[in-house]
């Protein structure tokens, strides 16, 4: 990457909403340390804007599948994808991505399967990782975004905001327990966080300068299968 790709890259930071913790740049690195290529195939579950996609297509050359329920999000994905010149690469499918998944993707379709800040879709971390071991291919690599706990226990009112999370060693004891190995982290850093929750309402401001500050970490967890 040269300079200017980096400055682009943190001026994407600076001027796109972005619906996710992970920035612009987290991702490109994320894409190479899957190392991603022309050949590669991903599925993006609850992609949003189609941030990841379009910046593994544009710098990796990746072909790849987004789906997302909201129709606002996949008309912003479908403008952006065709305005970078990508919708041959890229395709966005509108609809709920759990049943989208059981009925329209193949078993072991994709070498990447993403589910970066939406495991709500499947009711949580465990279920999250099933469901995208079902549709990457044999050795194929497992890409989630999560928020975690830092401590436990936690304050009652950052439960009834944020809900129950897991701490970062929860998780990694699912990751083992679904036969997966952790091969790197991408966390949001407490700038990535503040910036992001700049245009939050004056209630989750509070919220977050409160308690999701001191209690709460969001990491992205790029995994593989567990060869032990």
């Amino acid at each position: 990457m040269d300079l200017l790709q980096l400055v682009e890259l943190l001026e994407l930071r600076r001027t796109e909403q972005k619906t996710s913790y992970v920035t612009p740049l987290k991702l490109v690195a994320l894409g190479r340390a899957m190392g991603l290529d022309r050949d590669t195939k991903v599925v993006d579950f609850g992609c949003a804007k189609a941030e990841a996609l379009i910046l593994w297509a544009k710098y990796f050359h990746v072909s790849g599948l987004g789906i997302e329920r909201s129709e606002r999000f996949c008309d912003i994905a479908v403008e952006r994808i065709a305005w970078a010149g990508l919708s041959e690469r890229i395709e966005i499918a509108c609809a709920d991505a759990s049943a989208y998944a059981r009925s329209r993707v193949p078993p072991q379709s994709y070498d990447v399967a993403c589910c970066i800040g939406a495991s709500m879709i499947w009711g949580g971390f465990r279920p999250t990782l099933r469901a995208l071991q079902q549709v990457v291919k044999p050795g194929g690599q497992i890409v989630v975004g999560e928020p975690y706990y830092t401590e436990k226990p936690v304050p009652p009112e950052l439960i009834e905001f944020e809900g129950d999370y897991y701490t970062e060693l929860e998780l990694l004891h699912i990751m083992h327990e679904e036969g997966l190995a952790l091969k790197q982290i991408f966390r949001a850093s407490s700038d990535d966080r503040d910036w992001y929750t700049a245009n939050w309402s004056q209630h989750g401001q509070e919220m977050y300068c409160k308690y999701m500050r001191p209690y709460e970490g969001w990491a992205v967890y790029l995994m593989g299968p567990n060869r032990e």
